[in-house]
């Protein structure tokens, strides 16, 4: 999942960033759309990044408030270092909450499906194998990309 939109306050650093008006209406919404297809993660893997902890802090009520671990690896996170993350702490359907471009390469790299990952979309990615580290080395199917609002027709 990448993070809802942020707002760019004068002297502020990117890590430090906070949500904009946009990104607290839009978490929440992804949060319920999530519960109501069952997607409760048993576990959070964060960006240190505010953007990214308020984020999920927004979501997580809905969700049960699952346990959340903020992993400083994952600000501005490549697609290997997404899956190092994953193959070290993921557990169960885990939910991950980082950055662009490292979200959108890696649901292309891990399901070959081009898509475009906008501010609070959830790429829904599933696996047949046994075990993290199985699911990292294999391919996903990318079974739905939750957008906060329907795209425009």
């Amino acid at each position: 999942m990448r993070h809802a939109k942020s707002s760019f306050p004068d002297g502020v650093a990117d890590h430090d960033r906070p949500l904009g008006e946009r990104g607290r209406r839009d978490a929440p919404a992804i949060g319920e759309r999530l519960s109501t297809l069952g997607w409760a993660p048993e576990l959070v893997l964060c960006s240190s990044a505010r953007r990214t902890r308020q984020t999920w802090g927004l979501i997580g009520p809905t969700l049960g408030d699952p346990p959340v671990r903020v992993l400083p690896e994952l600000y501005l996170a490549s697609p290997a270092q997404i899956l190092a993350c994953l193959r070290a702490h993921g557990r169960g359907t885990t939910a991950v909450v980082c950055h662009n471009p490292g979200v959108g390469e890696l649901v292309y790299e891990a399901t070959g499906h081009v898509e475009t990952i906008t501010t609070c979309n959830a790429a829904l990615l599933v696996s047949d194998e046994d075990s993290w580290a199985e699911a990292v080395d294999s391919g996903w199917e990318l079974e739905d990309l939750l957008r906060p609002r329907p795209p425009r027709e």
